[in-house]
């Protein structure tokens, strides 16, 4: 629960009077918005919301990554009575990875792809490749 304190102030004639007047409101804060990436705002009607600084209780954020991103952990979150986003955890964007996209769908001109007998039978030294993968990086 979010506490908003209002102060007001009066001069009478001979005394000095402060009246503090506490808001209480269900809410929680701005929640993490993931580099490389966004969140979209979603109430508990499913109706889109603009991103404000505090958003009430049953808010539901959708996060999506900018293109060649993954998002890493759970797309949904939503703000709970306890002021707090939930399900708790990292919601930071990570790079696809490029070696994984090379390996997986390679892209070798048609004699690069010959097996080694069909090198020796020619007479041709087989080429030497041109990508290199060391500690989990791609080097041309």
């Amino acid at each position: 629960m979010n506490h908003l304190a209002i102060r007001s102030c009066m001069m009478l004639p001979v005394l000095l009077v402060c009246v503090l007047v506490a808001v209480c409101t269900d809410a929680c804060p701005t929640p993490e918005i993931p580099k490389n990436g966004k969140f979209i705002l979603r109430t508990p009607t499913k109706a889109l919301l603009t991103q404000t600084s505090s958003y009430l209780t049953g808010t539901t954020v959708v996060y999506t990554c900018d293109a060649d991103f993954d998002l890493m952990g759970p797309q949904h979150r939503r703000c709970h009575d306890d002021g707090l986003w939930h399900p708790e955890g990292c919601r930071s964007a990570s790079p696809t990875s490029l070696a994984v996209s090379l390996l997986s769908s390679p892209r070798l001109p048609t004699s690069a792809a010959r097996s080694p007998s069909q090198w020796m039978a020619t007479g041709a030294p087989a080429p030497q490749p041109k990508l290199r993968i060391r500690h989990g990086l791609l080097y041309t």
